[in-house]
């Protein structure tokens, strides 16, 4: 329920005239080992040597 209410507070957010971390947070509720709930503290350090999280994200 969480991750769904996330969602779609995340598909409305509107922010205009700064960078945000929307899409980022978009990308990171797609996830698998997120959603599964198998992510870890260094989930994010593990990933970003792996390159896995795109340079631009859509907002």
């Amino acid at each position: 329920e969480a991750i769904r209410r996330s969602r779609r507070a995340l598909r409305e957010f509107r922010i205009e005239g700064v960078a945000s971390p929307v899409g980022f947070h978009r990308w990171l509720l797609e996830q698998p080992e997120f959603l599964a709930g198998t992510h870890t503290t260094t989930y994010l350090t593990d990933v970003l040597r792996r390159s896995q999280i795109p340079r631009e994200v859509p907002t």
